[in-house]
């Protein structure tokens, strides 16, 4: 089952803040430099800025969440080809059960993610309680 899916944005140069000026509201984001824990003080800090727009839709189905963050993928690809510093990921985690669970990956979707300069990310994790 497809717990959830975003579109990822990563920048060593821009912050949140500018990220969201330049594409709209995110569901969340850390800036560069940030720490990566709160709880840790003394510890490690983020190296990217990275910026995360959520689908709110519900559905197993990848292209539909692609059609809902459409418009915030455009405008991250043409502020790439613009010479904006950023990497564009489309985003999803997974949870698998004992018997599985397949992620159906048409060719027409991946050929529209390369079109939106859109990398992707699998984050797949077993959901079973045993």
């Amino acid at each position: 089952m497809i717990s959830s899916v975003a579109v990822r944005i990563e920048s060593a140069e821009l912050t949140g803040e500018e990220l969201s000026e330049l594409l709209g509201p995110s569901t969340w984001h850390a800036d560069r430099d940030s720490l990566v824990s709160a709880r840790r003080p003394d510890g490690p800090r983020r190296q990217m800025t990275t910026w995360i727009k959520e689908s709110s839709v519900s559905s197993d189905e990848i292209s539909v969440h692609v059609d809902s963050l459409q418009d915030v993928m455009r405008a991250a690809n043409h502020a790439r080809t613009q010479g904006v510093d950023i990497t564009i990921d489309l985003t999803f985690m997974v949870e698998a059960r004992e018997m599985g669970f397949i992620v159906a990956l048409e060719v027409g979707l991946l050929k529209r993610l390369a079109e939106l300069g859109c990398g992707l990310v699998a984050d797949v994790y077993n959901s079973s309680t045993d």
